[in-house]
């Protein structure tokens, strides 16, 4: 029967566990006169009125006008000679527009959103690149 080395991991795990089991085994032998205090689980305080307001006020901050609200998008609509494709067309710029707009608001919790094409954001003509 051929025999297969340990893990390099499991022999850790093993003498992770055995030294836990050293230390718990010295803790229980030490009494409350050698200086040893049990742990107790004590229930947690209540936050401070002060730590109440700061977290009031940073909830109240107003947003960020670079990272937060709702932005303007120009979207460049290209098409290459050398590339034959069908150019992207104004119901399918708008389209990505209006799921854009869904996607960063659902992404953001609200907080980042694109105006809709027409009211902020808009499309160029389709702008033929050369070779």
């Amino acid at each position: 029967m051929k025999e297969y080395p340990l893990p390099p991991r499991l022999i850790c795990l093993l003498w992770l566990l055995a030294l836990c089991a050293l230390i718990a085994r010295s803790h229980a032998a030490q009494t409350p006169e050698a200086g040893f205090t049990p742990f107790t689980c004590e229930t947690a305080t209540p936050p401070t009125a002060e730590l109440l307001q700061s977290w009031a006020q940073r909830r109240a901050a107003p947003a960020s006008a670079w990272t937060e609200g709702r932005k303007r998008l120009l979207l460049v609509r290209v098409d290459f000679s050398d590339l034959v494709t069908v150019p992207f067309t104004p119901t399918q710029g708008t389209n990505l527009l209006v799921e854009m707009d869904r996607f960063y608001s659902e992404m953001s919790y609200g907080k980042l959103g694109f105006h809709p094409p027409g009211a902020g954001s808009d499309y160029t003509p389709v702008l033929r690149m050369p070779r």
